[in-house]
């Protein structure tokens, strides 16, 4: 046996439905209107995947607010 971590394979675990994890409940992606944003006090958030699973287009900026830093996202499209 190689000193590879050893992952056990199991058959009766149905997938996920197709609409699991397209909401998101810590960010409100999915409630987003073009020209809306939301603040997160968080370094950096993966925009990325929301486009590809919204179908929507997002921009980030890093700002201070209240004196916290973090990002501020908007829909743009």
């Amino acid at each position: 046996m190689s000193d590879t971590a050893y992952y056990p394979i199991s058959a009766d675990i149905p997938p996920p439905s197709l609409g699991s994890g397209r909401r998101s409940i810590k960010y409100p992606y999915a409630d987003l209107r073009i020209g809306e944003s939301f603040f997160a006090p968080v370094d950096a958030i993966n925009i990325t995947r929301w486009r590809r699973l919204t179908g929507h287009q997002y921009t980030q900026r890093k700002v201070v607010e209240n004196g916290t830093q973090g990002i501020r996202i908007w829909r743009i499209a």
